[in-house]
């Protein structure tokens, strides 16, 4: 490999780890915050009956893909259902992308960022504007009513809110800048130092380039499809990647990659110290913890489900006296308890437990309830979380990512047993928990990495101090 290639892998990996460790949690921030926000604009504006919640229509339980309802006019006498449906539908799917936020350079696609833009676009908070999409002129056209109604208390509220979600917004719009910027500049690197070096150089000639592009590009797009199954055909950026090839040396475009990606970062160095710094590290690690709160809901009422399936079954005589006897004699159903095996994660032991049912979902909940209130930028929960001391936010981070982890292992064992004591007839109407626990534990494996990682560090840290 030559000496460029190594420079542009060097570049490269500089880029990633600040992709990892700035970039990507701060859009994942951003995104939740401006979903919970979203949230409590709707709890503002159901509460003073200037839209209408329709929770038949709309369920957070199924939200597992991202979806947004068509955006079209609005009509007359539905008009406060559809916009709560439109809102709630726009909470869910950016809580759906920060939880499905790429770890990776690689991992990123441009589906995953449409999606974002989706979202930026479908209610403009940035940009809240009578000329805008049918979608954010109806919002501002409610939340200006809102704000004319003479509830001093309610109006600043609402005004507060708002301020947070074009925050939100405009920081999301941003970062997706910032994002399309370093995906450009390395995808322009990829094509020069990884596809054009082993290049039929008789085929593909910069003659045939300046006279017959269109020709030159087909011919290009079937090669990646044949012989570069880790590159692309982006046809946004692969003329300005081959004219800078033809017309800018290596030498040029390994100093402008340079100076776009890394010295322009470390330019700003002071704006960025809040985030590079331990605590917001912390911070960033524990919203990510917080962030599991959609995955959990969907684990309460699928596990919810499934068992009361289990109590729905017909009982004999002889059980249905045996259950009535216990209930007069305050003895407890052997039905409610689970005798359930999984691997404690902090002793990595086989561990046996018995759980009582309805103790272990009444644990899910609270826990879900915990998490609502970190992510609500009003908070006192947020708040005690973004004021507290380096000490008290790893504690904090260290016990609830262990517990977490093994109410995950719990939740996994809980639920074979539950499929073990189920008749046949019922297993088919069970719900499968098999996918959400799978990206509960990729979430927490991501996590549990970071907190690894942030712990090594400051301890090498306090060695060389």
């Amino acid at each position: 490999m030559s000496e460029g290639f190594d420079a542009y892998r060097e570049i490269f990996t500089v880029v990633e780890n600040n992709l990892q460790l700035k970039i990507l949690p701060k859009i994942k921030i951003n995104m939740r915050s401006a979903s919970a926000n979203i949230s409590n604009l709707i709890d503002i504006l159901v509460r003073k009956s200037f839209i209408k919640e329709d929770l038949y229509k709309y369920d957070d339980a199924i939200i597992s893909k991202f979806e947004l309802p068509e955006e079209k006019a609005f009509e007359t006498t539905k008009k406060s259902e559809d916009l709560y449906i439109r809102l709630k539908a726009l909470s869910g799917a950016l809580n759906f992308l920060a939880d499905s936020t790429p770890n990776t350079i690689e991992e990123m696609n441009d589906l995953y960022l449409e999606n974002i833009i989706k979202c930026t676009e479908y209610f403009a908070f940035h940009n809240l504007s009578s000329a805008s999409n049918v979608n954010t002129r109806t919002i501002k056209e409610i939340t200006d009513k809102a704000q004319g109604s003479g509830d001093e208390i309610f109006k600043r509220v609402m005004s507060d809110n708002l301020k947070l979600l074009i925050d939100s917004f405009h920081m999301i719009k941003n970062t997706i800048e910032e994002i399309n910027k370093i995906l450009k500049s390395l995808y322009k690197a990829q094509i020069r130092f990884e596809v054009m070096p082993d290049i039929p150089s008789t085929q593909f000639t910069e003659e045939l380039f300046k006279s017959n592009m269109q020709k030159y590009l087909d011919n290009l797009n079937l090669y990646l499809a044949s012989n570069c199954p880790g590159v692309s055909y982006k046809s946004k950026w692969i003329t300005e990647a081959l004219n800078d090839y033809y017309t800018i040396d290596e030498v040029e475009m390994l100093s402008k990659m340079q100076k776009d990606l890394i010295g322009e970062t470390e330019n700003k160095t002071a704006n960025d110290k809040r985030t590079l710094s331990p605590r917001e590290r912390l911070i960033i690690l524990i919203f990510d913890i917080a962030g599991t709160k959609k995955i959990l809901q969907d684990i309460y009422y699928d596990l919810d489900h499934n068992v009361k399936l289990t109590k729905s079954v017909e009982l004999s005589f002889m059980e249905k006296f045996v259950r009535t006897l216990k209930i007069m004699f305050n003895i407890q159903d052997d039905s409610d308890f689970y005798h359930i095996e999984y691997i404690n994660p902090s002793t990595k032991r086989v561990q046996k437990d018995i759980i009582k049912i309805d103790e272990f979902s009444l644990s899910i909940k609270k826990k879900i309830q915990t998490f609502d209130e970190i992510v609500k930028p009003n908070s006192d929960a947020n708040y005690k979380i973004k004021n507290g001391t380096n000490e008290s936010l790893l504690k904090f981070l260290d016990t609830t990512y262990f517990n977490l982890v093994l109410l995950k292992e719990r939740i996994v064992s809980i639920n074979t047993e539950v499929r073990s004591k189920a008749p046949a007839t019922i297993k088919k109407r069970f719900r499968d928990l098999t996918n959400n626990a799978q990206q509960l534990e990729t979430i927490l494996s991501n996590i549990g990495a970071l907190r690894r990682k942030f712990i090594i560090e400051q301890e090498q840290f306090s060695k060389h101090k």
